[in-house]
This record gives C-alpha cells, structure tokens and sequence, in this order.
C-alpha cells in the first residue's frame, strides 16, 4: 500500500476513547531490561523527532523519542524499542554485534529513519493502543513454540559474492549480487543435501542494467561442499569462486537489473528454483490476508523446516528481500537474515505497521520452497521366492540423505515393467514413519499380492513417484497342501443326545464353529475355507443341506491356523432354535485362480449342534466387577462384556453361569474372570473359587498400564509380570506377588534416600521382587522381559517393605502435587513432574516433601554405568544371534547362546567387583560375538562389516597409529580450509604430501586374525584432478582419479573380492602416483566364505541343442543373454531360489544384493 493509504489506516484506528501512551526512556530500558536478562542495557541512541511533528504533538510525547536503541553488551547485539504502545513493545533485537551508526548499512539507517516517521505518524492521529487491537492473533501466537535459526549461512553482496557479477558500465567494479539473489542463494544452500551438484538449465543474456554478458552452461558445477557459512579474507580461492558461481547463476537466472543497487522481483525465484536448482515455491503477497492468517503462514513453513524469501517496500529506502528463517514465541517476532554478512540479522516483527524492520507495504513471500525429489536412497531387499495369488511380504529399506525429515514411501508392482505414474497405483505404502535427515537406513515391511504367475517388476518409491529400488522375481504358482485338524463348536459343556449322537448346546441365536487346518506348503496360505451345514426337522433322523458359511484365513508355511466362522441366521442360510444341526468342512476351496484340496488324517470331520435361547444376563456390576448369571456362550459374554455401561470392568464373576466349556475370551489385560472350581476350564487369568471361599489361579499374567484390582487375594500356581520397557533402562514397578528375578535382570530394592543425594548407595540387589515393595528394575535384553512368581499370594495390598517414599500402584493413576517419576533419557534421574501426570500400573513414584531437586537413578556412580556397558553388550549380542543365528554353524551358535547365558548371570548377580574389569568383560564379549559371525555355513551368502579390525580406519584418534607411514604424512583436522575433504564422515583424514614438490610416499597397514574368504575394501581417497592414487588391499588393487570437481573432493575407491587365505593376513594401504592425496574412511567388508574364486562369468557355454547363452554380473543386478528360448534359475549360493524366469533373448535380474549367485549351474558375482 502507500505510505498515505498505511497511516490513513493508523488514523482510523484513532477513532476511539482509549488512546495510545508514550513510552519514556525510564520505561523502555525497563523493556530492553526484560528481553536482556542475562545482562545489562545501555541506551546507544534515540530517533530524534522531525521538527514538523514537534509543532503538533501533545506535550506528553515531548520528552520521549520515536524509539530507542539499547546495547546489550559488547557485541552482544542490540535491541529496538518502540517509543509509543500502539506499536509492538520490541520492535527487533540482534544476538550479536554492536549498533555503531556510521558502520551500519544505509538501508538499515533508513528503516530507522521510516519507524520515527510512522511512529511519530501514530501519535499525531491520536492511535488505539496495539493490545486493544492485537488480541486475538495474540491468542493465536501463545499457543507457539520456538522454531531455532534454520539457517547457518551470514552471506553478503560484496567480494566474494559477487565476484563473477556483471562489471558496472565503464568501471572495473562489479555489481553487487542484489538481495534477491542473495537471499534466494542462502536458501538454495540450505537445501545444498538435496540440490543436484550442477546447474540444470543455462542461464540466459541480457543486455538491461549492468549488461548480463556471461553465461552459465547447464551441468556448471555447484560445489555446496566448500561453500562455506560466511567469508573472510584467508577463505581459499574455489571456495570464493565456490558461492560466486552460485550467487551470479542464481541473479542471471532471476533476470536480476545488476547495479550499485541491483534490483529485482521475488517472485521471478520461484523460476530459477524449479528450472535450474529443482525446487519448488509459491509466491504470495500479503494484500487481502489478515495479519493472523499471514503470521501463520509463515510461521507453519518455519515449523516445517522450509525457511522463505521476504520481501517488503518503503519509499524511503525502497525494497528489500530477506530470509525469515526462525520464530520466537515469547515476543512473536521472526528471525530475519538480512543478506549482510549478518549485520542487523535478528528477529523482528511482521505486522502491518513495522513488519520486517519498516518495510511494511507490498509485502510478500517465496515460501513452501522444498525439494521436488529429496535425497533418499533405497534398496528392495532380496526376499527369496515370491509366490502369484498370495500376500508376500517385501522387505525394503530407506535412508533419507536430506535437509528436512521425510514421510511417505510406496511399493509398486506389475508385469510389464511400466515405471509408476502416480501413487493412487501403489501396492503398499507407509506414510506415517518418519525417517529423520540422518542418512540411517529404516526398515519397512510391505506386502504384494501377485495377480498372476511371471516375472514381477516391483518398484520402491518416494511420494513424488521418484524411483529409490527396483527388484524383478518371478511370481511362482504355490503348491497347496492344507490338512484338516479339527472342527467344534464354541458352547456350553451341555449336549442333547439325538438318535445315538451327541450335540453341543448353544444359547444363542447363533453359533461360531471353530475350524483349525495345518499348512504343510512352502508358501503361506490364503482363502475361504468353507463348512457346509445341514439341518434335521425329524429330531436327527434325517439331515438336508441348508447352506455354506465361509470366513478368510491366512496360515504361514508349516503352520496351523484356527479360524471362526460365524453361523448366524440369514435369508440364504436360515438358523434357527431347537433344530439339530451339523456342520462338516469342504474338501475342495476354489479361488478364481486356483483349487485347493483339504486332505483328512481324522475321521472327526463333524461338528454337532443346537441351539437354545440365550438367558445369560448381568446381575450386579460394582466396583468394576460385572456378574453374570445363566448358560454360557462366549458370543454372549463378548457382547455383554463390551456394552459401554460396563466397559469400566476388570473382573467378571461367572460363579452363578453354568456350562463353561469353551475358551474365555475378555479384551482387557489383566482382567480377572472368576469360576466355580468344578468348572473345566483352565486359562490366563482365570481364578476358581473353591468350597472353602479361597480362590487359585493356574496362569496368572499382567502387563504394565492396565488395571488390577480383584476381589481378594488368591494363590497362583504360575505368576507373570510381563514389563514391556526399554532395554538396559531402569524403571520403577510395584507388583501384587513375589518374582523371582531372572539372569539378565537386575533388580534393587530401595531402603531409603536423602534429600541431597537421592538414593545413591541407598538400594540393595535382590534376586527377588516382594509383593507391594517398589523395586528398581532393568532388563539387559528386550527379549528377556518376564518376572515370574511360582505358588504365590497374590495381594493387592501387600505393604511395602522398602523406601515408603516410593509408592507402587496396581492401577492407572496420577501424580500428587510435588511427586517425582523416572525419566528416560540417557543419564536417567527421579525428576519433578507435574500434579496430574500420569502414571501406569504396576510402576510407581516418588514423593517426599522434603526432596526438591531431581536425583540420580543410578544408586553407585562406579559399578552402575558399567553394569548398563555389560548390558548394552549382552542386548548387541542378541542382535547378533538374532542376525547370523540361521546362518552360521550350530556349534558356534551353542557357544555364543552359552556365553550370553554367562554373561546375564554375571550382569544379575553383579558378580565382578571392579567397574573397569566389568567393562573389560563387556568388550570381550562384543569382540567375540563379532567373531562368531564369521563361523559361516558352507557357501554362505552374507556381508559382514569388518572396520573394526582395521586399527585406526577413519583417523578419528587424531593420529597415524596403526598405519606404516613416512614423515609426510599429516592428520588434518577436517575443519581447517586448506585442507578439508569433501565427501568423509567424522572430523579428521589424513594428508599425505611432500610439499616441495608436491608428490607423496604410501601408507599401509597388516590386518591379521581375518576369517579365510573374500573381501572388499574402500576407502576415500582424494588428489588434484588429471592425477589418480593406487588404492591396494593384497595382490588387488584399483587406481582412483581425482574428484572432477577439484582437490578438496574425495571419491570412493574399491578393491573387491579380494581373497585372504589360511594365514588371516591382509595388508590394505595406498601408494601415490607422482602426487599428493587425502585418504580417509576406510572400510572392510568380508563378502563370501565360498572357497573358489568368486569372479564373474562372462563366457559362452555350449549347451545339448547347440544354442548357446552368456551369464555377466554387474553392480546390483546379473544379465542373460541367450541365442534360444530357455528357462533360468537364479539361487544363492546357499541354495535359497531366488526366481525363475523363461528368457527370449536377454533378461536382467536386478535389485540384487552384493554376493555370489548361482545361474543355472554357474557362479556369478554381483558388486
């Protein structure tokens, strides 16, 4: 808008009998005050008042200034205050820096200039105060949170940035980047991970301005990796060139007026991001958007990660485009990044009156900028046979290399290779996982269901359709091989015997028949298995078929499956009351492309029934026990059960409900139901009540956060507490009976505690939890999770004989005012927590008045963090097992089961004294399960990570130790400019150089103890580009030119299948050719045990018709090529088929994983 139109709306907002006041100096250094609490603030100057408004201001604003500016501190930044309420209290701050007026840059002296005009504007026109007009977007705001600076870049729009600008007319001076550009190249950084590392368009010509003469060809490179976060005068040469290359492609591209002040547009961005860098972005102008509204927009983009180009317009210092990139919620101001080196950079209003820093008209913003293809990697993992008709289960993993977390992955599958189009055609997908920008691999398990035998292209996808891993199998026809088992009715224990035949009484107007079958087949099954049922109208005389029921099931290869099949009364199969009936399986399932036949061991093929009307009804429903009373049937006890009066129930009284003969089915964990001791029924949690009045239980099961409450103790032959925590973390929890304490468990019981020191040396070990005493606990092994309890009392009300001051509850409930509970971060203390918090069953809290301050949960600061090493050891040994356990030889799976076991029983009975020989014990134990992994079955297909056995590999210890080197070699710290590399983890590699002329001497290293087999070996390696350095691992080795983008980049060099013999011995190293290099990140990896040589074919086999084929491996994937029609098996080396495929001319099998593979008889290998 214009100035007149924007202070024609201040003056409107006058019209009103509150008025806005003045602030004075004493108020606005109390204002600076409370923003800068951590330091004192010293007025550095106030807007002087113009000499017109002098003349018609009121007298009160005479002695005060348009706004006031206070130092925070030596270079500490400063902070704007406004002179009068009508405008936000602070109008902006910096964190850093000092305001020294002659060193400020004239726009940011002109913004000034316009916030005294504008204010001094408010006071004449007599405005409303801003609390008066704000207070609803306000609302809006506190319900925020703070959003960190996004971005780390104070760029500028001098040397260096715009040394490849266009030069001003007849000058030798260049023009200066321009804002736009400075603003847009900062973001396009920000998305450096994602961005392509060349320019994807040319840039154009043009003659307007500063001439634009010097274009930028597609494919120029953008080398984000010495970019760096700001400039000085000792910053390298390419990188200068680095963000000068960046900076000119991005103005040329936006079509920039270069000058002394170049200009532009914000909204000719969104262009230059999609054509040349491949991002997105909308503008948007704030005119007809609510400040609300607007607010939230750009706070919702900051929220999500994606900063944005801002721009705004006085007619003092005309426009200006900013990043915004950070919130803060305790002033509602947004951080703005000012294109100038970071002077004036902080936060700063957006509103209609001051919005960023006095540039409130034609305000607008370049905003959702992302990337249209973020940097994820994928791979679909090689899952064995897939199987046409039935639900296969694809294994895939995701890794996301980005700048922002990601969601949405996707599985696409078809029959003729067609790429996807759109996600509406995926198989499966998974939209809810997060994958953070860490570049760590997340598993997904999806599933596909071929519709037809044949090869199966499947296609892992990103939710822009982009292409992360391919895989083709071959769908394969299943061979079914189903066997009946059984077949009865869920009822009462009553029958009616019918003409010499028994059949069981269902009060109900329907029955479930219960049908179990085995799966003898490779593959899993689906379908509808189908029972047919007859009725009798002569008494069981004499049967007629009514109809089928039917129902899916799915049972896994070499499984039994149980399924319910529902008959219920209806129009096609009409059930009805005192009418015998049967019930009898079909042998033959149809599908629409397939039959499958149930073959039958048994003669008992036959389920009998009749049914009764129901009578089972609630008789009481008190303190949360429902009673019933009548005949049982468990379809009735569901429906009673989950009526909304009673959903509040935990025990279910059946002692007055007669012919319970069939399981007891409830929802609820830890859910009591109560029998009469005659009853024949055994089950969890199912409590008899004898002649006597007591009360036993066979199986007695809980689980944490659900509630316990029965009607009074009981004797349980088997007690379980199944605790459902994070492994090797501690956690509080109460139980209602005594549990024996497991190896792999540690438990402590708590004597007492003090205020200043909390439980430190207060707790004891025990190896068995007593009923309603609070105990510590800690499980070294998710897998490892039950405490049990054999003949015990079970009592709710067991009194505690520890620490009173932490209490257990067997139900859900909340924290009292000033309790305290367990956190679960790393170093794990009892802190305060809210009144109302809540807190499980079967856990507890902490609470003494006397105890403020948060304590330790760890009871010994010596043997407790190394008790945590030894279980972290034991939980990575699992993992191991868990890994290589079907893989590797069964007596080194015997040994490695054994040392865990021995391990776990040290753990719990803290057997070693001293923390360091704990922590000894703990790396002895990796060391050896990392060992185990290699006693391999024969011919074993599987990759193993070995940099562990190369001593020093990454050169993190800041050192060469490990290596033979000579003098001439360097650590570097990865930090220092001249010598960084481009592409390495961690924070220091080695430079290796002579520097008188350049050249370099090798490096090398022996490992020994290497299981026999073959390996690969990479490692990063860097030099001058046109030179290459030898990268050797045995009698093996590949020569690794240097980066096409310049020294300071590292590319990965590989030696594979590299063989190492009955001696264990390997020496890796690098030799230079006449020329320095950076070496970093070396890594082994053991690839095959096989013991013939695993290199690929590539040869012409005669076959018995005289045609001929050619097998080749390749990176990911084997191809065929055959002169005849034939079919191809592919299988590991382990004789696991992979597909089977029918081959006319040349196929390729892709998606495949590093290894050895068999084709048709051949070994073939596969990098």
């Amino acid at each position: 808008m214009k100035k007149e139109l924007l202070l024609t709306a201040i003056a409107f907002a006058a019209v009103s009998s509150v008025s806005a006041d003045p602030i004075d100096l004493a108020k606005a250094k109390n204002i600076a005050s409370k923003l800068a609490a951590d330091s004192e603030v010293e007025l550095v100057t106030s807007a002087s008042r113009s000499e017109a408004k002098l003349r018609t201001l009121s007298k009160e604003y005479l002695n005060t200034a348009p706004y006031y500016i206070f130092s925070r501190g030596e270079n500490k930044g400063f902070i704007i205050v406004s002179g009068d309420d009508c405008l936000p209290e602070i109008l902006g701050y910096t964190e850093s820096g000092d305001f020294v007026e002659e060193n400020m840059p004239e726009q940011l002296l002109g913004w000034l200039k316009y916030y005294a005009g504008i204010i001094e504007e408010a006071q004449v026109n007599k405005a409303k105060p801003r609390s008066t007009r704000i207070s609803a977007y306000d609302a809006k705001a506190s319900s925020r949170t703070d959003v960190p600076v996004l971005m780390t870049t104070h760029w500028h729009q001098s040397a260096p940035y715009n040394d490849l600008c266009p030069f001003l007319p007849g000058t030798e001076n260049r023009a200066v980047t321009g804002c736009v550009a400075t603003a847009g190249a900062q973001i396009i950084y920000y998305y450096r991970k994602d961005n392509p590392d060349t320019l994807m368009a040319t840039t154009p010509t043009y003659d307007y301005g500063a001439p634009v003469t010097t274009v930028f060809p597609e494919g120029t490179p953008m080398k984000w990796g010495i970019m760096q976060p700001s400039y000085g005068s000792s910053t390298p040469t390419e990188m200068n060139e680095a963000v000068a290359t960046l900076m000119a492609s991005v103005g040329a591209a936006t079509g920039l007026t270069y000058g002394s002040s170049t200009s532009g547009q914000i909204s000719d961005l969104v262009n230059t991001f999609s054509k040349y860098f491949n991002l997105t972005g909308i503008c948007q102008y704030k005119s007809g958007i609510s400040q609300s509204t607007w607010e939230n927009m750009i706070y919702k983009e900051l929220e999500a990660g994606r900063p944005m180009v801002y721009t705004g317009y006085n007619e003092t210092s005309g426009g200006h485009a900013v990043v915004v990139d950070g919130y803060q919620a305790s002033t509602n101001l947004f951080h703005f990044n000012f294109g100038w080196g970071g002077q004036g950079d902080g936060y700063y209003t957006v509103d209609d009156e001051t919005g960023m820093n006095g540039f409130t008209e034609w305000q607008g913003m370049v905003y959702n900028i992302a990337p249209k293809k973020q940097n994820l990697k994928g791979k679909i993992e090689n899952n064995g046979t897939m199987y046409a008709y039935r639900t296969n289960t694809v294994n895939v993993s995701v890794a996301n290399d980005g700048t922002l977390p990601y969601s949405g992955v996707y599985i696409f599958a078809n029959s003729n290779g067609s790429k996807p189009l759109n996600i509406s055609q995926a198989k499966d997908e998974d939209t809810e996982s997060v994958l953070s920008n860490d570049g760590t691999y997340k598993d997904f398990a999806f599933e596909i269901t071929p519709s037809d035998e044949g090869p199966l292209y499947n296609y892992l996808t990103d939710k822009n359709c982009n292409i992360l891993g391919t895989d083709t199998v071959n769908a394969i026809a299943p061979e079914n091989e189903l066997e009946f088992k059984s077949i009865e009715i869920a009822g009462s224990n009553e029958t009616e015997e019918l003409e010499g035949k028994e059949y069981t009484v269902v009060y109900n107007n329907k029955a479930t028949c219960q049908l179990t079958l085995a799966n003898n087949s490779d593959a899993n099954y689906e379908g509808r298995p189908r029972i047919k049922i007859y009725a009798s109208e002569d008494g069981g005389k004499t049967f007629a078929y009514v109809n089928y029921k039917s129902s899916s099931i799915n049972i896994g290869a070499g499984q039994e499956g149980k399924m319910d099949i529902n008959i219920s009364n209806t129009s096609t199969c009409p059930i009805k009351a005192g009418v015998p009936y049967y019930a009898t399986v079909e042998k033959t399932i149809k599908t629409l492309n397939e039959t499958t036949e149930i073959s039958f061991n048994t003669e008992d093929t036959i389920a009998r029934f009749i049914l009764k009307d129901a009578d089972m009804e609630a008789v009481s429903y008190e303190n949360g026990c429902l009673k019933l009373k009548g005949h049982w049937d468990q379809n009735m006890f569901t429906s009673l059960a989950n009526r909304f009066s009673y959903t509040d129930a935990t025990t279910y009284d059946l002692t007055e409900v007669t012919g319970i003969n069939s399981r007891i089915e409830t929802e609820k964990k830890n859910a009591l139901v109560y029998v009469n001791a005659e009853t024949d029924i055994e089950g969890e949690n199912i409590v008899k009540i004898n002649s006597d009045g007591s009360a036993t239980c066979s199986h007695l099961v809980l689980y944490p956060g659900y509630d316990f409450t029965p009607k009074a103790s009981f004797k349980a032959e088997k007690a379980e507490f199944v605790m459902e925590q994070q492994e090797n973390m501690w956690n509080l929890i109460a139980l209602p009976f005594n549990a024996k304490v497991p190896d792999g468990i540690i438990a402590k019981k708590i004597n007492s505690h003090s205020a200043a020191l909390g439980i430190m040396n207060k707790t004891e070990d025990i190896t068995e939890i007593t009923a309603g005493t609070s105990a510590l606990i800690m499980s070294s092994y998710s897998g490892n999770m039950v405490l049990t309890g054999e003949n015990v009392t079970v009592d709710t009300e067991a009194a505690n004989t520890g620490d009173n001051a932490f209490i257990g509850t067997f139900v859900n409930t909340t924290t009292p005012e000033g309790a305290f509970t367990i956190n679960f971060d790393e170093t794990q203390y009892f802190e305060p927590v809210d009144e109302g918090t809540e807190v499980m069953a079967m856990h507890g809290y902490f609470l003494d008045p006397s105890t403020r301050n948060k304590f330790k949960a760890n009871s010994s600061n010596i043997l407790d963090p190394a008790y945590l090493q030894l279980g972290q050891a034991i939980a990575e040994c699992y993992g191991i097992f868990n890994e290589y356990g079907a893989i590797t030889k069964e007596q080194a799976n015997a040994d490695l089961t054994d040392s865990i076991a021995k391990a776990e029983k040290i753990f719990t009975e803290r057997s070693i004294e001293k923390s360091s020989q704990v922590k000894d014990y703990a790396e002895a134990l990796i060391n050896y399960a990392n060992n185990y992994r290699f006693s391999l079955k024969p011919e074993t297909l599987v990759e193993i990570d070995c940099t562990y056995l190369i001593e020093n590999p990454s050169f993190e210890s800041k050192n060469k130790t490990g290596w033979e080197t000579e003098s001439q070699a360097y650590i570097k710290a990865n930090s220092i400019l001249s010598t960084m590399g481009v592409g390495v983890d961690g924070s220091y590699l080695l430079y290796n150089i002579e520097y008188s002329d350049s050249t370099a001497t090798a490096i090398s290293q022996t490992i020994e103890n290497l299981p026999k087999g073959y390996y690969r070996l990479t490692a990063m390696l860097g030099t001058d580009t046109g030179y290459d350095v030898t990268l050797f691992a045995g009698d093996k080795e590949t020569k690794v030119p240097g980066h096409k983008f310049g020294a300071f980049y590292l590319s990965e060099g590989v030696v594979d299948n590299v063989h190492v013999g009955d001696d264990g011995k390997l020496e890796i190293g690098v030799r230079a050719n006449n020329r320095w290099y950076k070496a970093d990140d070396f890594r082994l990896t053991y690839i095959a045990n096989t013991t013939e040589d695993p290199t690929g074919i590539d040869e012409v086999i005669d076959r018995t018709d005289e045609s001929a084929f050619s097998i080749r491996g390749g990176k990911g994937q084997i191809n065929i090529s055959t002169d005849a029609p034939a079919e191809f098996s592919l299988y590991t080396v382990s004789g696991m088929l992979v597909a089977k495929v029918h081959v006319d001319g040349t196929y390729t099998f892709q998606g495949l994983n590093k290894g050895i593979y068999i084709v048709n008889g051949k070994k073939v290998a596969v990098y």
